[in-house]
């Protein structure tokens, strides 16, 4: 089978966890497919190691971006509804490169190593026709909970845009998954020609999203609560942004809470510590 493998960067040196992946997967459907990679390079550094992954492939097509520049020109995403991820990683010229490929080698299958790639299939000229071949998307991690965890993290200045982020990533992860459900029947009737093995792709590419589902509630509401479900504990977390506060922060939440009993502060200083903090809280 002619497979293209779509991967956002170079996966070559294995020295992350996204390229070490992503060369696995092609180095284990190369020893069963005809391989064609479609990559971007945003490491110059990466380039020297070109040729090595020739040997793997049958062709190779890859644009060079620069980082600085794709994420200026991805910013205007912010005030529309587009993926500032899903716009730094599109190149106008590999999509011509590879929709090129795609016609001249009568491409069989496509696998995509990361939700961004996904709108090299979805701009294709070839777009119906690849509506009909067997389509593999590895989202590698829930890029949704990812913007979420940063925006929490983050400033002001740099919260919003990881807000925007998060609510485009799970949009873009819902639709990728709705595709999936309706390619993976037609996915098991290519690779075995049975209605048994359609219903059996069906049924994994099910459990699959609901792992997906399950594990973004998990990771980004279940876990965040237990974690930070007393006060003590979010005042603890806040103190690591400002070791400043941190002690006054946490005596506060304390104190406030406490019982009474011989030898306590009073209720008048506990209030003016709350008092005192919160205005401190407030200018972070």
């Amino acid at each position: 089978m002619r497979v293209l493998f779509l991967s956002h960067r170079l996966p070559y040196p294995p020295h992350k966890g996204e390229k070490i992946r992503a060369l696995n997967v092609l180095k284990f459907l190369a020893r069963r497919h005809e391989i064609y990679l479609g990559c971007l390079i945003d490491d110059p550094r990466d380039l020297p190691h070109v040729a090595h992954l020739s040997s793997y492939v049958h062709g190779l097509i890859f644009e060079r971006i620069h980082p600085g520049l794709r994420r200026a020109l991805a910013l205007p995403a912010v005030l529309g509804s587009r993926s500032i991820t899903v716009t730094c990683f599109y190149s106008r010229r590999l999509q011509r490169r590879l929709d090129d490929l795609i016609e001249r080698e009568r491409i069989e299958a496509v696998f995509c190593s990361s939700s961004p790639m996904a709108e090299y299939l979805f701009r294709s000229r070839h777009s119906e026709r690849l509506r009909s071949v067997t389509r593999v998307m590895d989202l590698i991690d829930v890029d949704s909970f990812k913007w979420a965890q940063y925006a929490r993290e983050s400033p002001p200045w740099s919260a919003w845009i990881y807000r925007h982020e998060a609510r485009r990533a799970t949009l873009h992860a819902l639709a990728l998954l709705g595709a999936l459900a309706i390619v993976a029947p037609l996915a098991g009737l290519a690779l075995a020609g049975n209605r048994a093995s359609a219903l059996a792709v069906l049924g994994i590419a099910g459990l699959a999203a609901m792992l997906v589902a399950i594990s973004a509630v998990v990771i980004g509401v279940v876990a965040p609560r237990r974690r930070y479900a007393r006060d003590a504990d979010v005042a603890r977390w806040v103190g690591t942004r400002d070791r400043g506060l941190a002690s006054d922060l946490l005596s506060a939440v304390e104190l406030a809470a406490a019982p009474p009993r011989p030898g306590a502060p009073s209720p008048e200083l506990v209030e003016a510590l709350v008092a005192a903090t919160a205005v401190r809280l407030d200018e972070l």
